[in-house]
């Protein structure tokens, strides 16, 4: 009887042993590192989402050994430790064996593994998420064209390039704007040129413009001033493009040449005419300082001075219509000129056939119009 107890005991304490080391196996791989010598990999493990059929969720395995299990439709990044060599990952059905698929993958040193898994209702199958390498290490791309780093990063395989406007550049240091700043990879700012990354992972290049530009007064100081000054303001506070246009003021007592307004495009496309002093824009910003043209001039009696006049403002509409156009803009003006109305200011109102060519050559007929004189072209449209 004592012999049978004893028995008894130590099957008890067989089994509870057993199933103590079952558990620490398991939970030894289910992200911890094992302890044999290797290098740290992330394994990412990508699972499509199913709408309807085959939602199972999926164990994932290396070399045999369980990682866990990886709910359906998810997402999970594994932390291991493998010996560099050829490795076997493998993904099953959690409650079928025999529902799988693996691929074998490489590791050469420390870095990235990953595989992206369809469920079907005959197997798991699995495509390996490709890699990349870095063009150069991180402490390297600092001073390079933005440009140049950009197709460097496309041309290693990186499929995911954004970037970040850093305006820090005095007027001084025109030879660093569109430099790099910094370049990183899936938010790491510290990385060598051997270090692999997804492909898919985000690189943001930071890069360098020059600091915004202060006006140099506000636009209710400057109206009314010699235009030619006014510029000049503009383009010593250090706006790239600045130019001037010509228009009327329609007040007799406003001075020519003086300002009418000013317009600051800074690209949103919505102009800038009413601006405070100490206001800031992008440097790229486009100025164009509106003045008051001279008076129009009056037709003549003289039917020849108003030939002159009709001329003048034809030879202008069609200029502007090239500038429009400049693979081609021809006016027909002896075969389809649908009007020529003087509208008493020394401008006309046109109308008249034309031949507009693309810059694929291939030509197009159609008519414009417009109001065009003393310089300058209102109201064009082309149908």
């Amino acid at each position: 009887m004592g012999r049978m107890r004893y028995a008894a005991s130590f099957a008890v304490v067989a089994l509870l042993s057993i199933e103590l080391v079952a558990c620490a196996s398991l939970s030894g791989h289910r992200g911890d590192p094992t302890e044999e010598e290797g290098v740290p990999v992330n394994l990412r493990v990508d699972c499509d989402t199913n709408l309807f059929f085959s939602r199972y969720d999926v164990e994932v395995f290396v070399d045999g050994e369980s990682y866990g299990v990886l709910p359906h439709g998810e997402d999970e990044v594994f932390e291991l430790n493998l010996t560099e060599g050829e490795h076997v990952f493998r993904a099953e059905e959690d409650d079928d064996s025999g529902v799988s698929g693996e691929e074998t993958f490489v590791v050469s040193g420390e870095g990235k593994a990953g595989f992206s898994i369809h469920c079907t209702s005959s197997e798991v199958q699995v495509e390996e998420i490709d890699t990349a390498v870095p063009p150069f290490a991180s402490h390297d791309a600092a001073g390079q064209n933005k440009d140049d780093v950009e197709d460097a990063f496309r041309d290693a395989g990186f499929t995911d390039v954004s970037f970040v406007e850093i305006r820090d550049l005095g007027r001084d240091e025109a030879d660093a704007v569109m430099t790099v700043a910094s370049v990183s990879i899936g938010g790491a700012q510290d990385y060598s040129a051997e270090e692999s990354f997804y492909e898919d992972e985000e690189v943001v290049i930071s890069y360098r413009l020059p600091e915004d530009v202060v006006v140099p007064a506000s636009s209710d100081e400057l109206v009314g001033t010699n235009y030619p000054e006014v510029v000049s303001q503009f383009e010593a506070a250090g706006f790239a493009e600045v130019t001037a246009e010509a228009v009327s003021s329609h007040d007799p007592d406003f001075a020519v040449d003086a300002v009418v307004g000013i317009d600051i495009d800074d690209g949103s496309f919505l102009p800038e005419s009413s601006f405070d002093s100490g206001q800031a824009f992008p440097y790229e910003s486009t100025v164009v300082v509106r003045y008051n043209m001279p008076a129009p001039v009056e037709e003549s009696e003289d039917p020849n001075d108003n030939w002159d006049l009709e001329w003048e403002a034809r030879q202008t509409f069609e200029r502007f219509g090239q500038i429009l156009y400049p693979y081609g803009f021809e006016c027909h003006w002896m075969m389809d000129l649908v009007n020529c109305e003087p509208q008493g200011d020394g401008a006309y109102f046109i109308k008249v056939g034309v031949t507009i060519t693309n810059e694929y050559g291939v030509e197009r007929r159609t008519y414009a119009q417009g109001i065009a004189g003393n310089g300058n072209v209102t109201d064009f449209l082309v149908s």
